[in-house]
């Protein structure tokens, strides 16, 4: 066997390679951290074209964005304590880094609700709170979430069916189906302890209407509408 290419990085690495796109030349790149934190993007040669240290290790998926509507695309991922977004040269775009209000519990999850490039930001805290950031970093107003029972250590979901947008996501007690300024939606008439490694499906094919879908940790299935009804189906031990 023999390597397309070999790439030498300062340390070893257990971040899962992230494909992306140079929006000049529309080739693939890799986006990469090491163990010591420093990012790295590497062309489809094995050249490094730039390293940027960080201070702690990224936790949510690397997102590539158009936050000027220009075309040119811009790296934006979170790690426990702040928000980063890096240009195309490896430097921070506007007041970035943004320091988190509190700790991050889970990776920051990325909205465009009207396609129109006008992101928004979710990322749950361990005061569990969950909070909402613009394009900019900048708190969005009028998001208004009293906060969860436990820590939301999952994703964080925008759904939209006909014409209502929900924002949806679970602690270890219950599953929260939100509209989008933070209100309860949905409140489904019974709750349960949500598998930590299992995410909620929308399931849009029932003959009941959409539902969403997943397990508890004893492995029963749920389905819970937007109704607010909610059933559960056994398999077998688990």
């Amino acid at each position: 066997p023999q390597t397309t290419w070999e790439s030498r990085l300062d340390t070893t690495l257990n971040f899962k390679p992230v494909f992306t796109i140079n929006h000049t030349t529309r080739q693939k790149e890799v986006f990469l951290q090491d163990e010591n934190h420093t990012v790295y993007l590497v062309n489809t040669t094995g050249r490094v074209l730039w390293k940027h240290p960080l201070n702690e290790a990224i936790i949510s998926e690397v997102f590539q964005v158009d936050i000027f509507k220009n075309g040119n695309l811009q790296f934006l991922f979170s790690t426990k304590k702040s928000l980063h977004l890096l240009d195309r040269n490896g430097n921070y775009v506007g007041k970035y880094p943004i320091n988190l209000r509190s700790d991050a519990s889970n990776g920051m999850a990325l909205f465009d609700y009207d396609g129109r490039k006008d992101y928004r930001i979710f990322i749950a805290g361990t005061d569990k709170k969950v909070y909402v950031y613009d394009k900019n970093g900048a708190p969005v107003k009028g998001w208004d979430f009293a906060g969860s029972e436990g820590l939301v250590t999952s994703e964080i979901q925008h759904l939209r069916i006909a014409t209502k947008d929900y924002i949806v996501f679970a602690d270890p007690m219950r599953i929260y189906i939100l509209d989008r300024r933070g209100n309860t939606r949905v409140s489904p008439k019974h709750q349960f302890a949500k598998s930590a490694n299992n995410s909620l499906i929308l399931d849009r094919q029932s003959s009941k209407g959409p539902r969403l879908v997943t397990t508890d940790v004893e492995g029963t299935v749920w389905y819970t509408y937007f109704s607010g009804e909610v059933e559960s189906q056994k398999l077998s031990g688990y």
